[in-house]
């Protein structure tokens, strides 16, 4: 006599204990990609709560200081789930977490940039990522520094939301003998190219934090102790732009199919025209002034 089929049981933990198993793997198995963009994140953490430590004492305890401390240990707290999940390679977390990094960090330089809207900022209204970015620029931010911060955040809100970007992320393509197999690992993934990338938001997430947390910290200590912490923020930044260089080195050896990835490229670039242009011609401006201040310094 036959056997009986099995008793289909969805409770069945072999799917979750497959995605645990390959969890305890990833460390060892992505280490040489995501380590030093980790360094960058720690970098950023450090930055954030010694330079917190050291305000703390000397805040004043205006309204808006609370909020504003708060947001700052938000914003460390963010980098830490990004370290994390960068670590494991879940590319949709690290985006939430560097997200939530950039919101929190925006709000906090609209309070401590304009105090009296603090109660604005921080009553529980949501506020469109085209208004915050205005209030910036209203209050005189360096606009390659909102460029930035635009740029990223469109990027990074591809993968936050439920769309075909998030998908590609979610799911897992991988070669076997019999084909290519798609898999589902939570998010997780051992892909070089998807790994560089989601590192590279990563440290420029860490730069945008580290260089707008700069002044508002700074604010609050001696002259000595700003110059060392802008040093260091300084530190963050060239730290970075190793991992960038190192990813555009590997990319230029391996470059993508054109073909291939001429649609999600099409789709990639309308997302993020505007923000690179603006960032493109603060860089441009910047360049521009660096020049005429050096030319008027050259002897005559």
């Amino acid at each position: 006599m036959a056997e009986a089929p099995a008793r289909w049981d969805p409770l069945d933990m072999t799917a979750v204990e497959g995605i645990r198993s390959f969890e305890a793997d990833q460390p060892k198995a992505i280490e040489s990609v995501v380590r030093t963009p980790c360094d960058v994140l720690r970098m950023t953490q450090a930055l954030l709560l010694n330079g917190a430590a050291a305000a703390l004492p000397h805040a004043r305890g205006k309204d808006h200081e609370t909020p504003l401390f708060f947001l700052l240990h938000s914003v460390a707290d963010d980098m830490r789930q990004a370290e994390l999940n960068l670590w494991l390679g879940y590319t949709v977390p690290i985006s939430w977490a560097l997200r939530d990094a950039l919101e929190a960090t925006a709000l906090a330089v609209l309070m401590w940039k304009d105090p009296t809207r603090s109660a604005e900022y921080w009553n529980g209204r949501e506020f469109a990522p085209g208004k915050v970015r205005k209030h910036l620029e209203d209050l005189g931010l360096w606009s390659g520094m909102v460029g930035s911060l635009w740029l990223t955040y469109t990027m990074l809100s591809g993968v936050t939301h439920p769309t075909v970007d998030r998908l590609l992320q979610i799911m897992d393509e991988r070669e076997t003998d019999a084909g290519v197999v798609h898999t589902f690992n939570a998010g997780g993934t051992r892909d070089e190219g998807r790994l560089r990338t989601f590192a590279g938001l990563a440290v420029g997430c860490c730069v945008d934090v580290a260089m707008l947390f700069e002044p508002v910290l700074t604010s609050y200590l001696s002259d000595q102790q700003g110059e060392i912490l802008g040093s260091c923020a300084r530190d963050v930044a060239r730290k970075a732009a190793e991992v960038l260089e190192s990813n555009l080195a590997v990319r230029h050896e391996k470059p993508i199919d054109p073909g291939e990835a001429a649609e999600y490229e099409r789709a990639m670039h309308k997302r993020i025209d505007k923000p690179m242009a603006m960032f493109q011609e603060a860089l441009e401006a910047l360049e521009k002034s660096a020049r005429e201040v050096n030319g008027a310094k050259e002897p005559s």
